[in-house]
């Protein structure tokens, strides 16, 4: 929370506050109270995880906001000696991970702002039932630099660099290691102008350079991949009425998108979308191709065997889809989709076989899908939020669940906040097997004490489901976390 009036708090989600979303959060304060911030929040959260013996874990963050910047140092720590379901623990699966970041937001004058994030990472698992390997630990060294201008009130220019840095050691049965090297830079840049209208163009673009190694063979790989990208909004048909329930808009964007990669055919991209606005129904067509590499530092952050080797390779992706939200009342909306998805993948689902674990193999991923939701606000401490997917797969290598499903209510009673959970995963296809369905229960505990001091529970599993993300990697039963928030 960052107090911004008194009586009345400036609430930042957590997504909001590990990303620190340096061009809307300065914005959403009003000037006069923004320069009055000058606080420090910590947090400090411990876990306890009922069926792992010896465990450690710790989430611990400090941020500082005054009127030139933002800062956030952070530490997230988790150890497990072993995991398992409930007090069953499996052997050789012991797991931690460390991740540590530093990011400073400044806003340099009213035309430019500018953000600059450092992190370290680390993960070791342990490979459960495999005969052949033991366990993985993989490094990983993250930079990111980004730079917002605004020439005039119709324009904005952002550009950034990251660079990566990545290895991963695979240590077999006889204590032998087989190493991996993921290392890259990227350098971005997006241009949008405001004319006319609605009219709005936009051109960008993304080039790599990059190094791997895999596993097997030794030997090192070079890519240098580009991609560039323009887009235009076409305004068709507008009639704003007296009555907004009558009132229509309707907005053509068109684009292409051209990626190429070294050693791989260029990939030619079209972006069509139809947008219409007509009173409280939001419809948008949408079909777009694109060709991508994919994301090192998301696969590295996922528990399942990912390995970084094969990522200089162009893939195909192509999606269609008509997106419906509709507003029936200032506490109700509804939301429904339907969709296809065509492109690549790559990743390994049988963590059994050896031979298996050197390399990824690409993949054709094919699936229809339809998607609803449910937001209502009943009272004014009460709402709930509701939503399904129902996934046909046209090919058995998908790891995707065919259904999933999740129900959160929002109840909120003077000083307390309650936010129970129940979300169902649908049985998977991983490789030699089928995972079957779970449930999961979770809830939250708030309690504001005061201004300044908060008390929180958290619960996950609450039903001690057994269940594998994926095969054939058990997980833990119920988790309890908590901790408080101080505003000082």
């Amino acid at each position: 929370l960052f107090k911004h009036k008194k009586g009345e708090t400036f609430t930042v989600d957590p997504e909001t506050r590990r990303t620190l979303d340096w061009d809307s959060l300065p914005d959403q304060i009003p000037g006069k109270e923004r320069k009055k911030i000058n606080k420090v929040q910590r947090q400090a959260q411990m876990l306890i995880e009922y069926g792992s013996y010896h465990s450690l874990n710790a989430d611990i963050f400090v941020s500082k906001k005054d009127d030139i910047g933002t800062y956030l140092l952070e530490y997230n720590r988790r150890k497990y000696d072993s995991e398992g379901y409930g007090v069953t623990t499996v052997p050789n699966s012991e797991y931690s991970s460390d991740d540590i970041s530093f990011t400073s937001g400044f806003t340099i004058n009213e035309n430019y702002k500018t953000l600059v994030k450092a992190a370290y990472q680390d993960r070791l698992r342990g490979l459960q039932e495999n005969s052949s390997f033991r366990k993985q630990f993989k490094r990983g060294g993250f930079l990111e630099w980004q730079n917002q201008l605004r020439p005039n009130e119709s324009q904005k220019l952002l550009l950034s660099l990251n660079a990566d840095y990545i290895t991963s050691d695979l240590e077999s049965r006889t204590l032998s290691s087989n190493d991996s090297l993921f290392a890259r830079l990227k350098a971005s840049a997006d241009w949008n102008l405001i004319f006319g209208d609605r009219n709005s163009i936009n051109l960008g673009g993304n080039l790599w350079y990059g190094e791997n190694k895999t596993y097997q063979p030794d030997e090192k790989n070079y890519y240098r991949v580009g991609e560039f990208y323009a887009k235009n909004i076409f305004p068709i048909y507008k009639n704003i009425a007296e009555d907004s329930q009558s009132s229509w808009q309707v907005d053509l964007i068109l684009g292409m998108q051209i990626f190429f990669a070294q050693g791989a055919q260029p990939v030619f991209g079209p972006i069509a979308t139809l947008d219409s606005f007509w009173g409280n129904w939001h419809s948008s067509l949408q079909f777009e191709g694109r060709g991508e590499i994919p994301d090192m530092r998301n696969s590295f952050l996922q528990n399942s065997f990912h390995l970084p080797v094969h990522y200089f390779a162009a893939q195909e992706k192509y999606e269609a889809s008509w997106k419906n939200s509709i507003k029936i009342s200032p506490g109700l909306t509804i939301k429904a989709n339907i969709g296809y998805r065509h492109y690549s993948v790559f990743y390994n689902s049988n963590y059994l076989l050896a031979t298996e674990m050197y390399r990824q193999t690409g993949q054709l991923f094919r699936a229809s899908y339809t998607e609803a939701g449910l937001e209502h606000v009943l009272l004014n401490w009460l709402a709930y939020e509701s939503g399904t997917m129902y996934e046909v797969q046209h090919d058995t290598v998908a790891l995707r669940p065919i259904v999933t499903a999740f129900l959160r209510l929002n109840i909120t009673p003077g000083d307390w906040k309650i936010l129970p959970e129940i979300r169902l995963t649908g049985s998977r296809n991983s490789g030699p097997v089928n995972l079957p369905s779970f449930v999961l229960l979770n809830t939250t505990l708030e309690f504001q004490a005061n201004q300044t001091l908060s008390i929180f529970v958290r619960g996950h599993n609450l039903l001690n489901t057994r269940y594998q993300d994926f095969f054939n990697y058990n997980t833990s039963g119920l988790r309890a976390f908590f901790g408080v928030n101080l505003l000082i």
